[in-house]
């Protein structure tokens, strides 16, 4: 007896047999090259940051050489100006050694990174504006070894400021409003002091705490995270710096 595929059977058979092929062939080498590409921008991330060091010296300053961007430096107006002179191209590697600064002018480095295909590499420590918006901006994110990223806070609720301030802090408030809107993320993760960092109304100016990987990607949904190094197990979350650097 035999057989016989009519071409509606045929078509069925055939894209069975198709999506066995994908299944088989395709996605493994699309998950081992995910894999490898991560490893290289991990790689070209240290290199970049070896480069910033020898180059800068640990000086204060703000240099483009090829595809490396290195940003060394309080964040302040001169900073952002020329920070924001620079042009940012897909595929470069911006480097921040940076423990902030006021906050109209972190907010204008990360509009600067905005939409751009870029990895920001975290050298040493990224505190505060550079964590907020120059750190959150990025599409890509790498911290380093024996590095890390920190937060204390966000622009002042306008309604608990006094007269005399109250305009810069609704211009401020509603600069990180139009951020954190760009980049779909909840402005609570710089906003609300996290419950366990046991910081007291003395130390808040001080207060500096940071999240857990994990916690950053799956909590926080902050897209993007190559690498990150940190300290402590991923469930820990939050830790105040102080802890973080003894």
């Amino acid at each position: 007896m035999y057989t016989y595929f009519y071409p509606k059977n045929l078509g069925k058979f055939i894209s069975c047999l198709f999506i066995y092929i994908l299944f088989i062939f395709v996605f493994p080498h699309n998950s081992k090259s995910e894999e490898e590409n991560m490893n290289v921008i991990y790689q070209n991330s240290l290199e970049s940051a070896n480069f910033c060091k020898k180059t800068l010296l640990d000086k204060n300053d703000i240099v483009k050489v090829g595809n490396i961007i290195c940003a060394y430096g309080s964040i302040n107006k001169e900073f952002s100006q020329k920070f924001s002179s620079i042009q940012v191209d897909n595929g470069m590697y911006v480097v921040f050694k940076s423990g902030g600064g006021d906050l109209l002018s972190s907010v204008d480095v990360g509009n600067h990174l905005l939409n751009k295909d870029i990895t920001v590499v975290v050298s040493e420590f990224c505190l505060s504006g550079c964590a907020n918006y120059a750190f959150l901006a990025a599409k890509r994110k790498v911290v380093l070894q024996n590095s890390f990223v920190a937060w204390h806070g966000g622009a002042v609720d306008p309604a608990l400021s006094t007269p005399d301030v109250i305009e810069i802090r609704i211009k401020e408030r509603e600069a990180e409003d139009k951020f954190f809107q760009k980049v779909n993320i909840n402005p609570k993760l710089i906003r609300d002091i996290p419950s366990g960092t046991d910081i007291t109304e003395e130390t808040k100016k001080n207060r500096l705490w940071s999240h857990a990987p994990k916690v950053l990607r799956e909590k926080w949904k902050i897209p993007g995270i190559v690498y990150m190094w940190f300290p402590v197990p991923s469930e820990s979350d939050p830790i105040p710096v102080a802890t973080l650097t003894k």
